[in-house]
């Protein structure tokens, strides 16, 4: 934009970036020490408010060929009394990058005060080389217009970064040049000129010109403190006249001593021949108005870009979840499950056998099982536990409630094509419905299939089926009644099934089956599974492989909680509690405190949280719903103070 600030004139002493046509006072004010027909000139001075930068509003009389700051108007009525205090500043608006006017106005204030500030409401600025009668300068470039206000801050901060002229620099008094080094260039504590002159020069932030004024050919703007300029294309600073064209000022002289003294402009007349005050500030305030609701929709829609910035941010955040919604094949065509390469199977299964479907989400590589004692340890994967369970033999899969025993297996079928049937072990499970019973139909007396019969059946309607895998899965095993793990002795030796209508069912190869247990058959001994049976020996030794499952690994947790809407801020904190919930309640199971959270955080209810908080739910009110509604009442103490150590609510 160097080519259209060539437009630009020095007047010394103004610490502006460019001043408006000049502006004729409608009436007297005592207060400022204006008389009616005086010519004023409106400036912009670059400076802070505290450590924010601002734009200071300055007013000048138009004949003063030097502008001290003795003769600034508003500084003036200051210095006579606080009651004459008036101050006109610009700042970046709060909610975003869009300059905004505040001010403190005398205790005596005229209706002058309002006509001052709808004219800086309305001033706008034009900036171009040789404006002709289309709007183009003499190089065909577009004019460029500026509000003063409304106006992106950072493109009006552009036009007041002091200028990198040594000259200038030089000229200014120690006050000044100390201020532009500490306050433009971050240099504070130099007192020496040529620190600071050097220090001005080699600052970034402020722009080129030359030793005359005028700017270097490669960009920037000549602003600064102790420097002013005035446009010599159409500048508006008043409600009616729009289209003043003022006459063309005086170049600069280029020597460094000289002070520049350009001829004053035409001056904007404040208001058409017979307009008073109170016509001028309903004109003003009518336009104001107008860019005041413009201004609203900007900051409307503004806030709206905020929010959507803020929601972008927290999903870059969260870590970037691979969504698959398919197995990952080998190159043999098997597929891999945790690093282990396991067959594929196509088989379209018969009633009452389903292939589950994949949950994307699910993290085949963080389900673990494990074995301890003493100083052997042996740590398992999903694969390696999934091949065993594949060579025929019962197994056991053994841990805490929501570990992940039967949606780990789940998902493994899901991903080899291998139909599976889960059955409930609860108090519902009977003899009649494990094995069948006689009902009516019809009027007529007719035996009907329980689930292991017709899962049998269903397992070998076809060679592709006898070939394929068919995954039972008793889900709390440890559960059953003594007379139903008595009927599955010879069942989970690949025998024979009795059925009380006096049908032999053979137990087919290809089926096999899984328990899953939070206790290892001998009952509870921690009071949270009252339901848990004690097992025989003759039940337990029929289950030739036993695997203890562990919680998810941390960080595969944290981040499956991330993807489905944890807040980024409050995952940490609340990873710290889930831990404390869990650590205290493995202490109390080995009898090594008496007191604490005996009921552990899992993913049944953490996931629900999650998924409140990503629909907009408050996340402490999500919390009390989901993760609170799973301890007892008689935990809450111990609970709430784990809260308060972790999460500060």
């Amino acid at each position: 934009m160097s080519s259209n600030l060539q437009s630009f004139a020095m007047v010394a002493g103004f610490p502006s970036i460019t001043s408006t046509n000049l502006a004729e006072v409608p009436e007297d004010c005592k207060v400022l020490n204006l008389k009616e027909g005086d010519r004023i000139r409106f400036s912009l001075n670059p400076s802070y408010k505290g450590s924010e930068p601002c734009i200071f509003v300055n007013l000048h009389h138009h004949h003063e060929e030097i502008a001290t700051r003795a003769g600034e108007i508003l500084y003036a009525a200051r210095t006579k009394s606080d009651d004459n205090k008036a101050v006109f500043r610009i700042h970046r608006w709060s909610a975003g990058d869009i300059s905004c006017l505040s001010g403190t106005a005398p205790a005596n204030r005229s209706p002058l005060f309002d006509w001052i500030r709808l004219l800086i409401c309305n001033w706008e600025f034009s900036v171009c080389s040789t404006a002709s009668a289309s709007g183009k300068d003499a190089a065909g470039s577009s004019v460029a217009t500026f509000k003063v206000i409304g106006t992106k801050w950072d493109t009006l901060m552009e036009y007041v970064q002091p200028a990198k002229n040594r000259t200038r620099i030089n000229s200014l008094p120690p006050s000044l040049y100390r201020s532009e080094a500490m306050r433009w260039a971050g240099r504070s504590g130099l007192n020496k000129k040529h620190e600071c002159v050097n220090a001005i020069m080699d600052n970034v932030h402020c722009v080129s010109t030359q030793e005359n004024g005028s700017p270097m050919a490669e960009g920037g703007c000549i602003v600064s403190p102790g420097a002013s300029y005035y446009h010599n294309t159409v500048i508006n600073s008043n409600a009616v006249a729009t289209n003043v064209t003022p006459s063309t000022p005086a170049q600069p002289s280029p020597a460094p001593a000289a002070t520049p003294k350009p001829e004053a402009p035409a001056p904007v007349p404040a208001m058409p021949s017979g307009g008073n005050l109170a016509e001028q500030i309903a004109s003003l305030t009518q336009r104001a108005d107008g860019f005041d609701a413009m201004q609203s929709k900007a900051e409307s829609l503004q806030a709206e870009v905020l929010k959507l910035s803020d929601e972008v941010k927290e999903l870059k955040a969260r870590p970037q979840v691979t969504i698959k919604t398919g197995p990952t094949f080998t190159p043999s065509g098997g597929v891999d499950i945790a690093g282990t390469e396991l067959p594929h199977f196509k088989l379209s299964p018969a009633s009452p056998w389903s292939v589950p479907k994949i949950n994307p989400q699910y993290k085949l590589n963080g389900w673990s099982a494990s074995f301890s004692a003493g100083d052997l340890k042996v740590d398992y994967k999903l694969g390696q536990v999934v091949k065993s369970i594949h060579s025929g033999t019962p197994t056991r899969v053994i841990g805490r409630p929501a570990t992940g025993k039967t949606s780990g297996i789940e998902q493994a079928c899901a991903h080899m094509g291998v139909p599976i049937r889960v059955i409930q072990c609860g108090k519902g499970l009977t003899e009649f419905t494990l094995l069948g019973e006689q009902t009516i139909e019809n009027g007529d007396v007719v035996w009907k299939d329980g689930i292991l019969p017709a899962l049998f059946k269903g397992a070998v309607v076809s060679d592709e089926a006898r070939q394929t895998p068919h995954i039972v899965v008793l889900d709390e095993g440890d559960h059953l009644k003594a007379e139903i793990q008595s009927i599955l002795h010879g069942v989970l030796e690949g025998g024979m099934l009795d059925l009380p209508n006096g049908e032999k069912v053979v137990v087919p190869e290809n089926v096999i089956f899984v328990m899953t247990a939070n206790t290892h058959g001998v009952g509870d001994l921690t009071g949270r599974h009252a339901s848990a049976q004690v097992s025989d020996d003759a039940f337990i030794s029929r289950w030739t492989r036993a695997y203890n499952v562990n919680y998810l690994d941390s960080d595969d947790e944290k981040n499956l909680l991330l993807s489905y809407g944890v807040p980024t801020n409050l995952i940490d904190p609340l990873m710290q509690f889930i831990e404390g919930t869990r650590k205290q309640s493995e202490m109390i199971d080995r009898g090594e405190i008496s007191d604490g959270v005996r009921t552990p955080v899992t993913l049944r209810s953490l996931i629900p949280f999650a998924q409140d908080c990503a629909n907009g739910v408050d996340p402490k009110a999500a919390f009390c719903a989901t993760v609170m509604g799973g301890f007892s009442p008689d935990e809450y103490d111990k609970v709430r103070e784990l809260i308060r150590a972790t999460m500060d609510w």
